[in-house]
């Protein structure tokens, strides 16, 4: 009887072995997929908040496009516009426009080298030859 109990001691030593490496082998692969889970979870948050942060911007870009629209759907922000971008005045009145001092590089640059193409050969070669 006691080779009996000892056999039936080793399988249940044995069963008990094996079914806490199932459980443990579970547990792992459960880790595993709370881990993954989490990581979709930040991924899908980062998601949601570029989104929202897109969502705004849209929203402010619409209300500055509705502002704008409504300026321009009366008769003051149409004229408004207009002066802004044209040289243009109404029946009465005049335009001035005021010249500064103040003279462009890019204009000085370029009559420099108009004057330098106009002079001769001799005049490039020696700058102080006046003919």
């Amino acid at each position: 009887m006691s080779f009996l109990h000892a056999k039936q001691k080793k399988r249940s030593l044995i069963l008990i072995r094996i079914s806490v490496a199932i459980l443990s082998l579970l547990a792992i692969l459960l880790g595993f997929s709370v881990i993954e889970r989490l990581r979709v979870e930040r991924e899908m948050a980062d998601r949601r908040e570029a989104a929202e942060a897109e969502l705004q911007r849209l929203t402010e870009r619409q209300q500055s496009l509705e502002q704008q629209v409504e300026y321009l759907s009366n008769d003051q922000g149409v004229e408004a516009e207009i002066r802004k971008h044209f040289d243009v005045a109404r029946e009465g009145e005049q335009v001035v426009v005021l010249v500064g001092d103040h003279t462009d590089d890019s204009v000085t640059d370029s009559m420099e080298v108009e004057e330098q193409n106009e002079r001769s050969f001799w005049q490039r070669l020696f700058p102080w030859y006046n003919r």
